[in-house]
């Protein structure tokens, strides 16, 4: 559990680290960083540099998503929204994330704020394993339906329902963590004025 926390905290201060590190210019320039360098190891890829991909990021990812009612996509933000009802979203993110424009997708559900975990764990499970039918392959999704039909059924214990991580008892059902969390990153929170749950595939 301590690694996992780690994991996620780490997830969320990169993009913080990232934007400070990009905004001091003139420091980088004084230590020597050529232009190109800072691109590379720093900024990531541009919206440019992955223009090709991200015309299609509708038609290859989406598809499934897009036939259905309520569905709308933001260019700009490279996102996906469909209203499920009227208690019940879902964000499709799409991100390039190295120079081969590979992507990574993560699928957020925004709930009201009384909607708590251990009162439908097994609606939070379902909508989870319908998003990763709806944007993944057969294969992914096969992998992803093994570790969260079993976390359904064997999960370590949360240990209070501000954040809570999905994921099965590892070594009793014979799941290889490392595995598991490359797989996917899948956790349930609470916020001021909503929950959410999130996917993130790796």
């Amino acid at each position: 559990m301590k690694k996992w926390s780690l994991y996620i905290i780490i997830l969320f201060l990169l993009p913080v680290v990232v934007e400070a590190q990009v905004t001091e210019d003139s420091t980088q320039e004084s230590l020597g960083f050529r232009q190109e360098l800072k691109k590379t190891f720093i900024e990531g890829p541009s919206k440019e540099d992955c223009l090709d991909k991200i015309l299609n990021f509708e038609s290859e990812f989406l598809a499934n998503l897009k036939a259905l009612e309520g569905y709308s996509w933001d260019e700009d933000r490279f996102t996906a929204r469909l209203e499920i009802s009227d208690d019940k979203r879902v964000y499709v993110e799409l991100v390039p994330y190295n120079f081969e424009c590979e992507v990574r997708k993560t699928a957020t559900f925004v709930v009201p704020r009384n909607f708590g975990f251990i009162d439908h764990k097994n609606e939070i499970i379902s909508d989870l394993l319908w998003i990763s039918k709806l944007i993944c392959s057969d294969k992914e999704f096969e992998k992803i339906k093994r570790i969260l039909t079993e976390a359904n059924e064997s999960m370590v214990e949360p240990q209070n329902e501000m954040f809570i991580f999905l994921y099965p008892k590892f070594e009793e059902n014979g799941f290889d963590e490392k595995e598991v969390l490359n797989t996917f990153f899948v956790f349930f929170q609470k916020e001021l004025d909503s929950n959410r749950y999130t996917i993130i595939y790796n």
